[in-house]
């Protein structure tokens, strides 16, 4: 298989804006409290796999032409 074609082109991972992401990134996993997409309190000591753990969802996807600002990022449960 040709290894471009499985390469991911996502700006907020590879691109110009993975220090907006991973800066923003950070400070939601330091201050979001509660899931915004069911309202439950976050763990931030549980870690991946833990499907109660935090992960920073787009609200408007990458792939649609979401940014990685604030605005646009939300903590979830995974």
């Amino acid at each position: 298989m040709n290894k471009n074609r499985l390469k991911r082109n996502r700006p907020d991972f590879d691109g110009n804006e993975r220090g907006i992401y991973s800066h923003n990134k950070a400070i939601l996993r330091k201050t979001a409290t509660i899931c915004a997409l069911c309202g439950m309190p976050l763990d931030k000591s549980l870690k991946y796999p833990d499907p109660m753990s935090i992960s920073i969802d787009h609200i408007i996807p990458v792939t649609y032409g979401g940014k990685s600002t604030l605005d646009n990022l939300q903590a979830t449960h995974l």
